[in-house]
């Protein structure tokens, strides 16, 4: 039991970690606090097999012939610092980990380069050891140099060297972290076509919509559900066709006296004229294609769709869209992370709207390394303001009959406490 110890500890502060963030039992100390259970579990464990791995290394140095031991133990060093250094996942305990597996895998090269002192001298002949000298130097050469500035290691061997480590784990474990969204993007696991909500719903749906509405859908069986988690997966805001919004924003101030399209042909041409030739271009979200408009198939064309609306006065949502407009064309955020805005996710959009205009105060919880909103977090926020948010729609649906149907307001409200997973419903 004792050798299992730290193991078993591990696991049982992981479970304990997801408790208290899926249930939030500390408000909004919640993610702090599931974060440090999550670093004495497995931080802990890291820690402690970092220690005996250091021991067992220098113990076992003249036992070994070869490299490989040497190399593997590289290559899972720089693994492990993806998850500590690219992820940030222990939160503010990260940089313990950090320095703990920095110093490892310094002790590694050391061995390493005495390893080679050796060889060069008795057994440099043999072709396995020069590939192996290579891999060592090129990955040593690699690890001391800056390759985002360029630095010359010539005149810079040393300096930065902690910072380049870390900056190669964080874009290593990005551009992973990417390529798995790109991957699974638009993927599903069903030959299903068609989705629940008609022609005829998607219709009536905008009837009920307004200019700067929130709205939130989810398709079943997409491989993306699972990375998003919770049940609504997507959000977006409502604009309109240019004459709605003529006709919504009439008269406010903020136009002085001019129609909203002409203000956005102005102001914002490009979107003005993107409107303009194609008067379906009706939403404005954040999708794999970067900061977009939109036809309403792109969020209609679902299992499940609802719509939030910000209690807001008209020239207070012109402020919200016109903020939002700023954003336009910026990329997909695929690291998921509110920390800036050089590239947004979904809500994240929604987000900038409305915060950065201090017109509503959604809050990004920290989890997992980073400041996230997810869709279900807009329900959330209109479950404890209500005041700020009205009900406006819900399609709900059902895998069993394969039709979707307009539910009540209460049914919305219970919609977050379905399983991430959940097909059947209705």
């Amino acid at each position: 039991m004792k050798k299992y110890f730290f193991i078993i500890n591990a696991i049982i502060m992981h479970i304990i970690s997801i408790i208290i963030n899926k249930f939030t039992l500390f408000g909004e100390s919640s993610y702090e606090i599931s974060t440090f259970f999550l670093f004495s579990g497995w931080g802990i464990y890291i820690l402690k097999s970092l220690y005996f791995s250091s021991l067992k290394l220098a113990k076992k140095f003249k036992e070994y012939n070869t490299l490989k031991f040497y190399l593997l133990s590289v290559l899972k060093t720089f693994l492990l610092s993806l998850i500590t250094f690219g992820s940030d996942i222990f939160g503010e305990y990260s940089f313990i980990l950090n320095i703990s597996l920095f110093t490892y895998f310094n002790l590694l090269i050391v061995l390493l380069l005495t390893k080679l002192s050796i060889m060069l001298s008795t057994k440099l002949k043999y072709l396995k050891n020069i590939i192996s000298i290579f891999i060592v130097f090129s990955f040593s050469l690699f690890s001391f140099s800056n390759p985002i500035e360029n630095i010359n290691i010539i005149y810079n061997p040393v300096f930065d060297y902690y910072e380049n480590y870390s900056k190669i784990s964080k874009n290593s474990f990005d551009f992973i972290i990417e390529y798995m969204a790109k991957f699974i993007t638009g993927r599903e696991l069903t030959t299903r076509e068609d989705k629940f909500i008609n022609d005829e719903q998607k219709k009536d749906i905008i009837k009920h919509l307004e200019p700067g509405d929130i709205l939130l859908r989810r398709m079943n069986w997409q491989m993306t559900n699972i990375g998003v988690g919770g049940f609504w997966t997507h959000s977006g805001m409502y604009l309109g066709t240019l004459e709605e919004l003529d006709k919504y924003f009439e008269g406010i101030e903020e136009l002085n006296n001019t129609i909203y399209s002409q203000w956005l042909k102005q102001e914002y041409p490009l979107i003005y004229d993107l409107m303009k030739r194609n008067p379906e271009l009706i939403l404005y979200e954040s999708n794999y294609k970067g900061v977009v408009l939109n036809e309403f198939d792109s969020m209609g064309e679902s299992d499940y769709f609802s719509a939030l609306r910000p209690n807001l006065s008209k020239s207070e949502k012109f402020l919200a869209i016109k903020n939002s407009f700023n954003y336009f064309g910026k990329s997909y955020d695929y690291k998921f992370n509110f920390k800036d805005d050089q590239d947004l996710v979904c809500s994240e959009l929604l987000y900038v709207a409305y915060t950065k205009t201090e017109l509503l105060d959604f809050k990004p919880y920290y989890s997992m390394g980073k400041y996230y909103m997810k869709p279900d977090d807009f329900v959330k926020y209109y479950l404890n303001n209500q005041e700020k948010l009205s009900f406006v729609i819900f399609y709900d649906s059902s895998e069993k009959t394969k039709k979707a149907f307009k539910s009540t307001e209460d049914s919305f409200k219970n919609s977050i406490n379905r399983d991430t997973l959940d097909i059947i419903s209705g």
